[in-house]
C-alpha cells in the first residue's frame, strides 16, 4: 500500500508557527507507509515550481518520495502543479509509454473549485490519454469530471 496525495499539503505560503511545525514533524515521522507526493500550487515558493515547501518531508519521513518535476515513476506519470500550462503541450500522448495512471495537480476546465465556481482553464479533458485514470488534487471539492472516454 502507498499513500499518494496530489493535493496541496499546505494551505497558504509563509511562516509556520514552530509548535505547529514540531507537531507536524513528530506526527509525520511515524508514517511507515511508502508515500509519494507532488507539490500543489499552494506548496510552491517560486512561480515555476522548482522550489516548494515539500522539500523537507523525506528528511523526517524515511519512506517519502517527493516528485518535484514531471516524470514517469511506477508506470504512472506524475506532474506537480505548474503555473505555465505549456508542460502539457510538451508531453504529447503519442510519446507516452502505456501508463497505469496520471497523478497531477492541475486545473481542468469544468472542474468544481467551489460549489458555485467551475474552472475555465485552457486544459481540457482531451489533454489526457483516453482510458488512463487521472487523479488531480487541485480541485477543492471531491468529484469526477467525465467525458466520452476520459475521467478525471
Amino acid at each position: 500500500r502507498r499513500f499518494t496525495p496530489s493535493l496541496d499539503f499546505f494551505h497558504s505560503r509563509g511562516s509556520i508557527p514552530v509548535p505547529l511545525l514540531n507537531s507536524l514533524c513528530k506526527t509525520l515521522s511515524k508514517v511507515t507507509a511508502p508515500t509519494i507526493m507532488i507539490p500543489g500550487n499552494h506548496d510552491q515558493i517560486t512561480l515555476g515550481g522548482s522550489s516548494h515547501s515539500l522539500t523537507f518531508l523525506p528528511s523526517i519521513m524515511p519512506h517519502c518520495y517527493v516528485i518535484s518535476s514531471p516524470q514517469i515513476f511506477l508506470s504512472a506519470l506524475w506532474i506537480p502543479y505548474r503555473r505555465n500550462s505549456s508542460i502539457w503541450s510538451t508531453l504529447p500522448n503519442s510519446i507516452l509509454p502505456p501508463l497505469k495512471a496520471l497523478f497531477v495537480h492541475a486545473d481542468v476546465r469544468g472542474a468544481k473549485m467551489t460549489s458555485t465556481y467551475k474552472s475555465n482553464s485552457t486544459l481540457t479533458m482531451s489533454t489526457f490519454p483516453p482510458s488512463t485514470p487521472v487523479y488531480s488534487g487541485h480541485f477543492h471539492l471531491p468529484h469526477s469530471i467525465v467525458s466520452k472516454d476520459r475521467k478525471v
